[in-house]
């Protein structure tokens, strides 16, 4: 065989033999163990993790030692309904109300209204301090008022579908999100419906399209939290809807009201000629909820921006009708759909043709990172404000492009073709 010993390379080193090699007893095993899983951030002592850790025991610690000390014992199986007008909306909706507890400071209408409710229902009335309110809400924004309640029984979302089942055979199931407060369902109506700044706003809710007969019991129900609604000047703090903007929008909106029950629409809540206490609000231009059912969609109150406390409800007998109601509008700012059916809302998503579309969500107005902006004839222009299109809007792009040598290097020759990374 020809030797190799002249190549270079082909002679081994010394110490690089193949073969049997010394051990070193296992000490190369126990180091790959290592020391064990690395512990939390929070239990090592040199982290700023380890010193929030402790921070908030010592702070749940002192809650505990305050609410040990407290004079607001709350009875197992109770609960705190807290905020002035949570507290005044479970008391008209005549909860059972066990306690009242209120600073001796707090100078309110609803704060006076419950009292009074509650007295009726032979519940106590306590003066208690803000601090043990404090301590009692667990730092929520309590207003100077409280109530205890017995625990609210909540329904396993399956008996609901069930019992909705043999009762309508198509139920439909709205949901509310981010409701802390079971009782003050009125409330959330307000604010996520068509009332909310007296409907004058362009993502208010001026349409119901009611799917399979769910009418005969959505209506009822939202009349009734809807009546409640205290229209009344914005300088009265018991006022939770004011007028409408001028006189011309309130005949404008009150001849649409006209003209719909004149065709046969069902007025099932009638806010024409309301007027408040006071004469000094006598010419103000006052128009409270008004809610009409079967509604034709040839009328000026369905076709047009109401931009008032009017809700119009249409009917549609299944899914694919209620899509064809929506989607005729030449109108596409917002949509919403209200279901327990994913299949259902994944359908909507796709097919509804708006510009921002809710899933249980009433007002589906996205934070301003996202666009803002509807289709069709509720978009001006060719982009919509907020998010990355607004940005473009209001920006002139500039593309720079450089070469930096290393330290020393020459720049070199420079070339005729376009750059590149090499």
């Amino acid at each position: 065989m020809a030797s190799h010993s002249g190549r270079p390379g082909a002679i081994r080193k010394k110490g690089t033999k193949k073969g049997a090699q010394v051990g070193t007893g296992g000490h190369s095993r126990r180091r790959l163990e290592g020391k064990g899983p690395t512990p939390k951030a929070e239990d090592r002592t040199y982290h700023p993790a380890h010193k929030r850790k402790v921070k908030r025991e010592a702070q749940e610690a002192g809650i505990a030692r305050a609410r040990a000390k407290s004079s607001i014992r709350i009875k197992p199986g109770h609960e705190l309904i807290a905020g002035r007008n949570p507290v005044a909306e479970a008391a008209r909706a005549s909860v059972p109300i066990e306690r009242v507890f209120i600073l001796d400071n707090v100078k309110d209408d609803r704060v006076e209204e419950v009292v009074r409710l509650a007295s009726a229902m032979r519940a106590p009335v306590y003066e208690v301090t803000r601090r043990d309110l404090d301590v009692a809400t667990d730092g929520a924004v309590h207003q100077g008022v409280a109530i205890e309640v017995r625990g609210y029984e909540y329904a396993d979302a399956s008996d609901l579908i069930a019992g909705s089942m043999q009762q309508l055979g198509h139920p439909l199931l709205v949901a509310l999100d981010q409701v802390t407060d079971p009782h003050n369902l009125g409330a959330v109506l307000r604010s996520a419906g068509a009332f909310g700044a007296a409907g004058q706003r362009c993502m208010a809710l001026p349409v119901i399209v009611a799917v399979g007969g769910i009418e005969e019991k959505l209506v009822p129900a939202i009349k009734a939290r809807a009546e409640k609604i205290v229209v009344g000047p914005g300088t009265d703090p018991a006022s939770e809807m004011g007028p409408v903007i001028t006189r011309s929008s309130q005949e404008r909106i009150t001849t649409w009201i006209d003209e719909a029950e004149a065709k046969g629409a069902n007025v099932v809540l009638d806010g024409r000629g309301y007027r408040p206490e006071g004469e000094e609000y006598a010419d103000g231009f006052w128009l409270a909820p008004t809610i009409l059912d079967n509604v034709d969609r040839d009328l000026s109150v369905y076709c047009e921006e109401v931009f008032g406390p009017v809700l119009v409800v249409v009917h549609a007998d299944t899914y694919e009708e209620a899509i064809e109601i929506v989607n005729s509008s030449e109108f596409g700012n917002g949509s919403a759909i209200f279901t327990s059916d994913g299949d259902t809302a994944r359908h909507f998503v796709v097919d509804v043709e708006a510009g921002m579309v809710g899933v249980n969500v009433p007002i589906p107005v996205p934070v301003a990172y996202y666009s803002f902006g509807g289709w069709k004839e509720s978009l001006l222009g060719d982009t919509h404000i907020h998010g990355p299109e607004g940005v473009r809007f209001y920006t002139k792009a500039k593309v720079v492009t450089t070469r930096w040598p290393k330290r020393g290097e020459k720049v070199g020759y420079v070339g005729m073709n376009f750059p590149t990374n090499a």
